[in-house]
Order: C-alpha cells, then sequence, then structure tokens
C-alpha cells in the first residue's frame, strides 16, 4: 500500500471540512469554492454567455457571515476567562511559548477550540530535540534544549490505526501530511509535501518521514525522554468535538453552516428575481411600419420621464411589473430564526430579551461548547505532561483547565450581603465567596487568595461612625 493511501473514515470527510472552513472564512471564500455553496443550473452549458450568467448570479448573493461570527462568539464565551494553568519549573516557559515559534499556551488553546468548532478535531503532537541521553540540567539549558507543542490541522492526519495493547485501547499508527520548503535561490523557494509516520513498535514509539514516492527521507528512529528511555505510546493527542478518540466527530458548526449556505442560495435568488422583473417590461403596440416606426422614433426607444416616444394611430404603450410578494423575505427571515435557534443567538441575543432571560435560553445549548472545552482542556493537559516526560518535570503537578462558566455571575447588592452572611455563619468558605465574586468580575481572575489575604492583612478597617 502506497504511502499516499487514506483511510476511508477521512475520505468521507474532507468535502465537509473544505465547507466549514470556507464557511468561516467568509464571503470571498464561499464565492471562490463555486458550486459547493451555490448551484450552477447550466453548469453542463460551457459557453461564456452562460459561465457570465452564473458569475453574475454568484456576484449579486450575499454571504451572511453567522458561521464565523458563532465561532468567534464561542471561542470568546471560553477564553472570557484566563485558564486555571499549574506548570513545573521546567515547562513554565510554555505559557509564553508553547511551539517553539512564539505561540503562547493560550493561543494554542483558542487554535484548537476554533479546529474543533469548525471541523471537530484538532492535533497536537509533543516533540523534542533530539540530544544524547544523560545530559545535566546546566547542559540542557544552555543549549536550550525545549520540548515543544506542535499543532496540525485535521487534513494533516489522513490515515491512523487505534488497536487493543496489553487490554488498552492505543494509537498504533497515525500518517501526518506535512509540507517542506526546499530553497532554491535567494527568493525562491520550492514547496515538496511529505509525510511523517508515527508507530508503536512492539511497545516503542517511533517516528519515520518518507516523500511521496515512498522513498525514506528520515529513517525510522525512537524518540527519548530526558533519561534517554523510550516511550510506551506515542505522544500525540486528537482532540475531538464528542471525545478525543482517532474516530472523526461531527462537527458542532455544522448545522449552522447548513442553513448559511441555503440563506445564501435564497438571497442568490432573490438577487437574480429583482434585477430581471424590478425594472418592469415595456411592451408597445402600434400600426405603424418599420420604415414609419424609424422615421417617427429615430433614436429608438429610452424609458425615462425626460423622454417620449411616437405611437401612431392606436398605438399603446404599457410597463409589465410584478407585483410584490413577501415569500422570499419569509424565507429569508425563516433561515435566519433558524440559525438563532441553532447557536447564534449566544452572540447576538435578541434585544427584547432580558440579559438574564438570554443567558438561561443559551445555556440549555451550552452542551456542545461544554464538551469541546473539557476536550481541548484533556488534550492541552496530556501533551503538557508528554512535555514533561522530555523535561524532566513531575507530570503529577501539571495542571490545565479552559473556563467553564461562558457566562458571568449576575451579582445584585443582595446577594454579595446573603453571601457575606453565610460566610459569618460559616456556612460557606471565604475561598467559596471569592470563586463567586471572581465569576461576576468583581476579583481579577489572576487574583491568587495568597495575594488577596496579604493585601487585606495590610489595609485598616474603616472606623465605625458616631
Amino acid at each position: 500500500m502506497p504511502i499516499t493511501s487514506v483511510c476511508a473514515e477521512y475520505s468521507a470527510n474532507t468535502e465537509r471540512w473544505r465547507k466549514n472552513r470556507a464557511a468561516t472564512d467568509g464571503q470571498d471564500a464561499v464565492k471562490l469554492a463555486g458550486t459547493m455553496f451555490l448551484p450552477d443550473d447550466s453548469e453542463a452549458d460551457a459557453s461564456p454567455a452562460a459561465r457570465l450568467r452564473y458569475a453574475r448570479y454568484q456576484m449579486r448573493a450575499v454571504w451572511m457571515p453567522v458561521s464565523s461570527y458563532t465561532v468567534a462568539g464561542l471561542s470568546g464565551m471560553v477564553l472570557r476567562l484566563p485558564a486555571d494553568v499549574e506548570l513545573p519549573s521546567q515547562l513554565e516557559y510554555l505559557e509564553a511559548n508553547s511551539d517553539g515559534a512564539g505561540l503562547s499556551l493560550e493561543q494554542l488553546a483558542k487554535l484548537c477550540l476554533d479546529e474543533v468548532l469548525i471541523v471537530g478535531r484538532s492535533i497536537l503532537l509533543s516533540e523534542y530535540p533530539q540530544s544524547e541521553p544523560g545530559l545535566s540540567a546546566e547542559e540542557v539549558a544552555r543549549r536550550n534544549l525545549q520540548s515543544r507543542i506542535t499543532t496540525y490541522a485535521a487534513e494533516a492526519a489522513d490515515n491512523w490505526k487505534f488497536e487493543l495493547v496489553g487490554g488498552v485501547m492505543k494509537l498504533t499508527m497515525i500518517k501526518l501530511c506535512e509540507q517542506t520548503e526546499i530553497e532554491k535561490d535567494e527568493f525562491t523557494v520550492e514547496i515538496k509535501k511529505q509525510y511523517r509516520v508515527l508507530r508503536l513498535r512492539n511497545g516503542v514509539y517511533t517516528q519515520a518521514i518518507y516523500d511521496d514516492k515512498d522513498e525514506v527521507v528520515v529513517e525510522e528512529f525512537a524518540p527519548v525522554d530526558f533519561t534517554g528511555s523510550t516511550f510506551d505510546h506515542i505522544p500525540l493527542q486528537i482532540i475531538g468535538a464528542e471525545n478525543n478518540r482517532p474516530d472523526i466527530d461531527q462537527a458542532p458548526i455544522s448545522g449552522i453552516v447548513d442553513l448559511n449556505t441555503a440563506h445564501y442560495q435564497v438571497t442568490a435568488d432573490q438577487a437574480k428575481c429583482l434585477h430581471i422583473h424590478s425594472g418592469g417590461t415595456l411592451v408597445i403596440s402600434s400600426t405603424m411600419s418599420n420604415e414609419q416606426w424609424k422615421e417617427a422614433n429615430p433614436n429608438g426607444i429610452t424609458v425615462g420621464a425626460d423622454q417620449g416616444i411616437f405611437l401612431g394611430d392606436s398605438g399603446t404603450a404599457d410597463l409589465l411589473q410584478l407585483e410584490a410578494t413577501s415569500a422570499t423575505g419569509e424565507k429569508l427571515k425563516s433561515l435566519e430564526d433558524q440559525m438563532l435557534a441553532v447557536g447564534a443567538n449566544m452572540i447576538t441575543p435578541s434585544i427584547q430579551e432580558t440579559a438574564e432571560a438570554a443567558r438561561i435560553d443559551a445555556s440549555t445549548r451550552s452542551s456542545a461548547l461544554l464538551s469541546a472545552t473539557n476536550n481541548v482542556s484533556a488534550g492541552v493537559l496530556a501533551a503538557i505532561k508528554d512535555c514533561a516526560l522530555f523535561m524532566g518535570g513531575n507530570q503529577d503537578s501539571v495542571k490545565y483547565q479552559l473556563n467553564q462558566q461562558f457566562y458571568p455571575d449576575n451579582l445584585d447588592p443582595q446577594t454579595i450581603m446573603a453571601m457575606i452572611q453565610l460566610l459569618d455563619r460559616q456556612v460557606i468558605a471565604v475561598q467559596d465567596v471569592r470563586s463567586k465574586l471572581r465569576g461576576g468580575g468583581l476579583i481579577a481572575q489572576n487574583r491568587t487568595d495568597e495575594e488577596l489575604d496579604a493585601e487585606v492583612g495590610d489595609v485598616e478597617p474603616l472606623a465605625p461612625v458616631v
């Protein structure tokens, strides 16, 4: 089987991924995708006139950017508060540079979350520069050897195996398609495709790289951790919308993309109809011969208030114009309402709704976002723990969890007073009150309890009013 072979599940999903990506990229990408979004009834007609008609039909269509706004809104709901992160000293650099190219851990999480929302999966690979085993901490620091987390799009992993190993289901093979640059001269590079194959051979993790002709570019080798030991698993995380298994999950945004597409098609039909019929059609009858007509109207016919035409005896002229119909507008409104019902109102709630009603209503539909958030948190956590294996950090001290509080708590003075009373009666703890105040935005998320205790101890209580 050639290196370019792909699995059936991958082939079945690439068209959906392409559609979802174009939809969230916006109108230019949608129109570039052509008939994927807007059917061409004259597709079999290759004549210039037919191609021009479709180009004009497509040009008048308007793509409503609901898909991209929804992804941005959902992502923003998660990232409105910082993630809960704890890293051993060896991995603190990941917060500012997780991939070795300056991508922060927060940006990495956002990239993963957006990918999961748009295509239903994101891929993370923990890596480490290969060096001789047994280096001291000083030598590692001197060489600036640091593990990193490399991100791959869903389209990169086109073949994989997930098998039972020692009673546990494990990823035993995955093929990642990469693009590498070959410098031709100072100003020109050639892009070539290569395949990185990760395997679990007899319980040992290995890598090899091949070109598209099945020729070996990098011989198979076994990456090792800081002690020189090999890995008993592939340090790659597949993050899904429903779970983090290798099988492909449906993207949460797909339903809105389909409604967005239907809305786009209706706008195309509406614009075409208006273009053809809105100006009306002039119908003329006359008893004059062609010669008499040309003599009476030497400049032809121009329709307008400042123009006139001579029709002769018994001549008539009528303007045929279609009566206005609300059918198209009602269809557009129906599709917009459906998009809101699927999830767009999480971003743009109705102005007639109170903020609390919008929050409660949207929270009933946030399960897909919560699932995606937890899957990204678990995937990033596992990737960081693999980095700890490379760097010698304590895996048990690693903590990573994205924000799950998508809406700020509504804290009125009565609620705050009630919490203080519960604290006075020792029903709840100080940490409970502070957690609630952080959720309501009254205490900054990055202020720890230790910092608050120190500051509170330095403040003199207010003197009672006499």
